[in-house]
Formats: structure tokens, sequence, C-alpha cells
């Protein structure tokens, strides 16, 4: 999942929220003192499926330990939560009550509801995605798609002409490629794409790949933007694969060599350096692998794969991409990894939690910096 606010956007709350900024000053003492550090405030957003949930838990970026902040009802099984990619705001899809909740966060991680939250969705709301704008939401399910505009007091809005069939059920995550021009999105045993209009939000089915090893766990984009790596289920225990497209300038996927693996996944993330991290939820592991951005081929980074006591399944890097977490549906746990400069990773401070969790499904981030 790519869930983390831009650099730009950081700078922009650090602007706002009024951070000291070195000058010049008429004496040696102003020009030689230190420029004040920035605080970093990071938070994981964990939906509660047999809960009807959401946890909020602060993180501490420097040793990966996390501790439970705030727990607020949402729908019906929670399935998988987004955070807006340069606002405080969070929104959970709750896939067996059809609907969106949405959320403001604060800087200490509490939350309060966006005006009119819950939203309608989908039947069987699965999976939010937003526009790289920020302006549009997309909500997808067992046989639609809807586009949404976000309000400034956080509300979402359905878009004329904006609710779309799918050809199969919405699996997790999925992304933008060409600026924010395509969508490209998993379903069951396919990647359907469709072309965005940029200034209303809407949506025109384009093209679809199929995919017929087996089934879609999740889609994540390369940041080269032109490589798309889904990860796929096969039946049969130990022989799952990841799926490499790349991605033209008109959005058209075009299949590169298939990597067939010797695990079952538990879905995959990539990191802003290329490196590629795919979770193996049976065995409680993470693989690193190296990218080919041209041809999606992986190799293994060295030491893979990691032990993650406690989890194995989402595994989603934080904004920093210095830490990365994965969950136990099954053991209601969250585990935290350092990420070193090498992509390979270590256990973080006090991992696994298994406080306040109940089958926590696919999670998000959010940092404030001050």
């Amino acid at each position: 999942m790519s869930r983390r606010l831009s650099s730009k956007a950081m700078v922009a709350l650090l602007i706002a929220s009024g951070a000291a900024v070195a000058g010049c000053g008429s004496d040696d003492s102003s020009v030689f003192a230190p420029a004040p550090q920035a605080q970093l405030f990071e938070f994981i957003m964990l939906p509660n499926f047999a809960a009807n949930t959401v946890s909020v838990r602060g993180i501490n970026t420097e040793t990966g330990q996390t501790a439970h902040l705030s727990t607020q009802p949402t729908g019906t099984n929670p399935r998988a939560v987004r955070t807006h990619p340069s606002r405080n705001l969070f929104y959970v899809a709750n896939q067996n009550s059809n609907n969106i909740s949405g959320f403001i966060i604060t800087e200490g991680g509490g939350t309060n509801n966006t005006p009119g939250s819950p939203y309608a969705g989908p039947t069987g709301a699965t999976n939010i995605l937003f526009h790289p704008s920020g302006a549009f939401a997309y909500v997808a399910g067992d046989t639609q798609i809807r586009a949404y505009t976000v309000g400034a007091d956080g509300s979402l809005t359905p878009i004329a002409g904006g609710t779309l069939a799918l050809l199969q059920n919405a699996e997790f995550d999925g992304g933008f490629s060409s600026q924010g021009a395509f969508l490209h999105l998993p379903l069951n045993n396919s990647i359907q794409t469709f072309s965005v209009n940029t200034s209303t939000g809407v949506l025109t089915a384009t093209t679809n790949n199929a995919v017929a090893a087996g089934t879609l766990r999740d889609l994540s984009i390369h940041p080269s933007g032109t490589l798309v790596l889904a990860t796929v289920r096969v039946a049969g225990a130990n022989n799952d694969q990841v799926l490499p497209f790349t991605v033209s300038a008109a959005g058209v996927l075009t299949a590169q060599a298939t990597n067939n693996l010797g695990f079952d996944v538990g879905f995959g993330d990539a990191a802003r350096n290329g490196q590629f991290y795919v979770g193996n939820d049976s065995l409680a592991q993470i693989h690193g692998f190296n990218v080919n951005a041209a041809t999606g081929a992986l190799t293994a980074v060295a030491g893979s794969p990691f032990a993650a006591v406690g989890g194995g399944l989402f595994p989603v890097l934080d904004p920093t991409n210095s830490l990365l977490y994965s969950v136990s549906n099954v053991g209601n746990t969250l585990a935290g990894m350092r990420r070193l400069a090498d992509g390979t990773l270590q256990g973080a401070a006090g991992t696994p939690a298994n406080d306040s969790m109940t089958n926590p499904g696919a999670f998000d981030y959010f940092q404030f910096v001050r």
C-alpha cells in the first residue's frame, strides 16, 4: 500500500505548524545558532474486523515500538484503512455495512468523525484509494467502484456518473500512473484499468488484464511509475507469484516474466528506492527483494526472509520507509521491524504488540511534522 505524505505535504505541515526557520541575524550568535529540530509524530490506524472498530497507535520512530492511543467505532466488519495523501484525514471501508467511516486525526492521536460519516458505499466495500491530487476518493467492493469528491471538511460526496461496474470483486490496494491519469485496480483474477478525468474525478473503464494463474492479493506501483507488481495466490502450498507489468504513458499494462515464489504470499509493498517486500503469513516472515525497474524481475535482499514474529500479513512500510509493520489476524498481533540502509529488516522494540486488536486488517499511517 502507498500511503504516506509527500515531501511537499510534509513541508507544508512544517510551515503551517509555525516551526522556526534559522536565518542570518546581526550578531554571530544568531548566525551560528543550530536550527531547531523538527518533531515527527507518526500514527498507525488498524481496522478491527471482528470488533467493528478502528484503533490508533502511536509510533516511536526511533525504536519502532507502538502504543495504543484510542479506539473508535466503525461500521460492520471494517476491512481496510486509507489515509488522505496530504490532510489529517483517514477513512475505513466497512465490508458488511457497505459504507465508509471518515475520521479527522489530531497530533495527539485523537479522532473525530468527519461531517456526515458514515458515507454510503458499494456493496462489500473493501478498498479505498485517493487520487494523487487528494481531490477524489474511490471505493471498490463486490460489483462496483464509486467516486467521491473530498470536501474541505473531509466529507465525501458521490460524483454524478461516478459509479461503474467491476468485472469481478475488488481486492486490496491498487494505484495511479501517468500523474493520476490512470487507475489500476486489482480484482479477483484481473487488473482493471480506468482513465481518470482529473478535473471531475469521473472514471472510464479502458483495459482489463487477466491473471490466469490464481487469485490476486494486492497491487503495488513501483516508484518509477512505469511498473506494477501484483501478488498472486496460487492453489496449493508454497508456489505463489509476483506478476510484473510495465505501464505505458497511455496506461496500458504489458505482462513481463513471472516471479515464482517458494512461499504463500501475504501481500506486498514497494519502498521508495524500488525494493519490494512481500509477507509470508503462513510462516510469519517478510521477504525482501531488489527489483529490476525495466522488467520487474526480483532478486532477494541479503538475509531474506526476515522473521516477523506475530506478523507476515499486510506488510506496509511507514512514511519514513525506515519501519515496516505487518499483522496476524489469527493471533491479533502487530509485528514491527526496523528497515536498515541496505534493505534488511530487524525486529523492532516491543514487538509483537497484542493489545486492543481484534482480527486486524489492511492498515495505514499518518505523520505530523512540527
